[in-house]
């Protein structure tokens, strides 16, 4: 048989019949293994080779190539492991931070903004990043000569930004940078006999004196504004629309995140199940589109860590923006100054040092994923969290403890409803993901699930790239022009008029129904079939990628099974730009399959433009090539062993059209002429 393989089972009678009619990069699923084999006769010296070139006619492929396709998306970047921490590292500990500094996560790029005692720029653990001093306190009453007299600020800003000095471990975020309105007086005001501050009134300009401090820190590069202080309350509505006004311009018509303490009135029974008033001011307010922006922070106890601190008010309203993290701490002397012979270290309690190290995990989540918006970035910090107490978002822990690895590896939970995100270049999701949203990707780049897709909302790929490494549960819908390179199972329906990519590596399964329309292209590998529990309906375009690594073609290759029946067909056949074929499809009830005819190799190696020593080595190995097809179509058994014939299958794994011209060039004398003499002396013997 000069032109067709047999299908396998038929008429075999040792090996695997291989197909040599795929070709991948450049010639033809067909050399390298050539050089093995054995039995026969063996020449000790073989024959004297003349490199002639044969007269052969051209060899074209009936399927064409389309150069557009990307049989392969990026390779995921590995991480390095996580950091090594110094002994007083026990925050960083707790909230999981090592993977992320291990990792170079650190908040480059971002800018956190304080509303605090101001910063001593000067601090070991902050020296350089501290951008932007604005002061907003009375300098008749205050020592502004001072950058922070108190130093309640300078050790706010280390745990959300600084860097590790000697056996302190340091902030969360060490790559962010820092800019602070000093707005806290150095002598803090006399509680009014409340227990909980100060009593706010509409009229006085507090929204106004806000909307303005957030808008000073906005415009200084801060994303985030940290507010580690409290002390006020009210129970005039006015006050509400007022603050709401103010910090809505911050959230919603600048795109910043705010973060709060929950505050530290926890041992008054009056005030220990919620937050204070301005730390749940999106409750109060009545405001979803505030609460997007917004992130409320109790503080966990160290020494025992399924609990709040005693002074920690808990998460109560706010419970579905509200998390924890440690708030008794250690961290180095807020008024050292680089050059100082030594640095000391001090330990401090409050929700105000739970709040920064929150924000520090949003800078660090914002510079992974700079297209995140606001809310984003907060719905990412708060589903990475550990749960604590009752299962679930609970009035005590809200989401639980603050976790910084997992936060900075990309979304985990589309609890809030659809994820979309539009950006250009690559972008890798680490995380598991559940939630009942779905997940919307615009822009020109590719986005890598790294791990299993268990939400349920449809996802929806409009424009760009996303790889799919192990999976997914929700329907899925490919746009035209829209590429999707699919691994693992599906647990719902495809509908694509893009690009269906099945890889490699693993089967691709399809639990509902695969629709394609006109404009879609379905890409498979040889070896790895697209299996599908429902229905097929299928239009468009179908493409070989390749062959799966370790596997030999046959002559009836299954591209497409549908166990619940295939409608339709294809209307055209293409393959990859490595990839050169002589094929045709064809259909039953149920499947799709690739007819493939036999390459003649001797043409192939011409067609290539291959050296004239590698194109004579062709005709032989043509020769071969027909004796195998001989010996299988008669059944009986005959000088070509099975060894030969299954080496023949590692011939269609030529990776590139080099190491096509290197293997026959070998074979032709030229290098390893024993081998060579072997293999051809056990066809000779079984003519």
């Amino acid at each position: 048989m000069r032109l067709h393989l047999l299908a396998v089972g038929e008429n075999r009678a040792v090996g695997r019949l291989p197909s040599l009619a795929v070709l991948p990069c450049a010639i033809a699923l067909l050399l390298s293994a050539c050089g093995g084999g054995g039995g026969g006769t063996v020449r000790s010296t073989p024959p004297p080779t003349t490199p002639t070139t044969p007269t052969v006619p051209n060899f074209t492929p009936n399927v064409v190539n389309d150069a557009s396709l990307a049989v392969n998306p990026p390779a995921i970047p590995v991480l390095a492991g996580p950091a090594s921490l110094p002994q007083y590292s026990r925050h960083l500990v707790l909230t999981n931070a090592a993977g992320a500094l291990g990792a170079g996560l650190t908040g480059q790029g971002v800018t956190i903004g304080l509303l605090d005692t101001g910063v001593n720029g000067a601090n070991p653990a902050l020296q350089g990043r501290v951008t932007a001093h604005f002061t907003h306190v009375d300098p008749a009453t205050n020592n502004t000569s001072v950058d922070d007299v108190v130093g309640h600020g300078t050790v706010v800003a280390e745990m959300a930004a600084g860097k590790g000095i000697g056996n302190w471990g340091g902030g969360v975020a060490q790559g962010a940078k820092i800019a602070v309105s000093r707005i806290i007086d150095d002598t803090p005001p006399p509680d009014d006999g409340s227990g909980a501050g100060n009593e706010w009134h509409s009229g006085e300009g507090v929204g106004d004196y806000f909307a303005g401090i957030n808008a000073e820190l906005a415009d200084a590069g801060a994303k985030i504004l940290n507010n580690s202080w409290g002390g006020v309350y009210w129970s005039d509505p006015g006050v509400t629309t007022e603050l709401d006004a103010a910090w809505r311009q911050f959230v919603v018509g600048r795109g910043g995140l705010i973060v709060f303490a929950s505050g530290n009135s926890g041992t008054d029974p009056r005030y220990a199940g919620e937050p204070s008033d301005i730390a749940r001011l999106p409750t109060l307010a009545n405001d979803p589109d505030l609460a997007k922006g917004w992130i409320t922070v109790g503080a966990l106890d160290p020494d025992h860590p399924t609990q709040l601190t005693s002074y920690s008010q808990q998460c109560g309203s706010a419970m579905d923006y509200c998390l924890v993290a440690p708030g008794n701490v250690i961290f180095i002397d807020p008024h050292a100054k680089v050059g100082d012979a030594s640095y000391s270290l001090y330990q401090g309690g409050g929700t105000s040092y739970a709040a920064p190290q929150v924000s520090g995990a949003a800078a660090v989540v914002w510079s992974a994923f700079p297209y995140f918006n606001n809310d984003q970035v907060r719905q990412t910090v708060l589903a990475a969290s550990k749960d604590l107490g009752a299962l679930g978002v609970d009035p005590v822990f809200g989401w639980g403890l603050l976790d910084v690895t997992k936060a900075a590896m990309g979304p985990s939970n589309f609890a809030w409803g659809d994820f979309s995100v539009a950006f250009s270049g690559n972008s890798v999701w680490r995380n598991s993901i559940i939630g009942s949203g779905g997940l919307i990707k615009r822009g020109t780049g590719i986005l890598t699930l790294a791990e299993a897709g268990n939400f349920t909302g449809g996802t929806r790929v409009e424009e760009g790239g996303l790889d799919v490494r192990k999976g997914l549960k929700s329907n899925l819908d490919i746009s035209s022009g829209a590429t999707v390179w699919a691994l693992g199972a599906f647990g719902g329906n495809v509908t694509s008029s893009g690009r269906f990519l099945v890889g490699a590596a693993t089967p691709t399964t399809i639990t509902g129904n695969y629709s394609q329309s006109s404009g879609g292209n379905l890409g498979v590998w040889l070896g790895n079939p697209l299996k599908i529990t429902g229905s097929a309906n299928i239009a468009g375009t179908m493409s070989i990628l390749g062959v799966k690594s370790g596997y030999t073609t046959t002559s009836h290759e299954t591209l497409l099974n549908a166990v619940g029946g295939v409608t339709g067909t294809f209307s055209d056949l293409k393959a990859a730009p490595s990839v050169f074929l002589d094929a045709a499809l064809a259909y039953d009830p149920n499947n799709v399959f690739l007819n493939i005819n036999r390459i003649d190799v001797s043409k192939a190696a011409s067609a290539m433009g291959l050296s004239a020593s590698a194109q004579a080595s062709a005709v032989r190995v043509e020769s071969a090539m027909t004796a195998i097809d001989a010996q299988l179509v008669s059944g009986v058994p005959g000088g070509l062993g099975t060894a030969f014939i299954d080496a023949a299958g590692a011939l269609q794994q030529t990776s590139n059209a080099a190491q096509a011209d290197l293997s026959l060039r070998s074979l032709s004398g030229e290098m390893h002429a024993a081998s060579t003499a072997l293999t051809f002396d056990s066809i000779d013997a079984g003519r």
